[in-house]
């Protein structure tokens, strides 16, 4: 199971590095967000997606060395006790 996440995690992370290294074309092809660009200032979608991109990256890191479901876990426990009877 470990090198299956391991792959994985590979992927995620190049899939968020080609995100930052083609954020402009993202861009163009998506269309810039007005409401980003109105309340962050010009440009502010680029650093939106940017800023996405090393979340994914940091995710598939997390998903290399397994340790994705806890934080996962972590993240979303609150909502699990609150529909859990």
């Amino acid at each position: 199971m470990f090198i299956i996440n391991f792959i994985f995690g590979i992927v995620v992370v190049g899939l968020g590095l080609a995100g930052i290294k083609y954020n402009g074309p993202i861009v163009h092809m998506f269309g810039q967000n007005n409401w980003f660009e109105r309340k962050l200032g010009q440009g502010a979608t680029f650093l939106i997606y940017q800023f996405l991109a090393i979340l994914v990256i940091l995710f598939g890191f997390l998903m290399m060395f397994s340790f994705h479901d806890d934080v996962l876990d972590i993240i979303f426990s609150p909502l699990r006790d609150l529909f859990q009877r």
